[in-house]
């Protein structure tokens, strides 16, 4: 079973949801509010996001054979 921070933390008495639109305030916070708060601290987030998506593609080509493998089985 995969359990992440937020299904353990949100049990928490100090867990604070997220109300706003926004999402720039609680613990579970949306990715553009992420970005933007990466974005004041001086981060290029156009570099970021490039190196986020080439992590994504990475993987997906690791996985590549094994899925494939799968598929063959089945």
């Amino acid at each position: 079973m995969h359990l992440t921070n937020y299904a353990i933390n949100k049990f928490s008495e100090n867990y604070q949801d997220c109300e706003d639109e926004e999402g720039d305030a609680g613990h579970k916070r949306s990715l553009g509010a992420i970005l933007q708060i990466l974005k004041k601290e001086g981060c290029d987030i156009v570099d970021f996001m490039d190196q986020v998506k080439d992590i994504i593609v990475k993987t997906c080509i690791t996985a590549q054979p094994y899925l494939s493998h799968l598929y063959k089985v089945c």
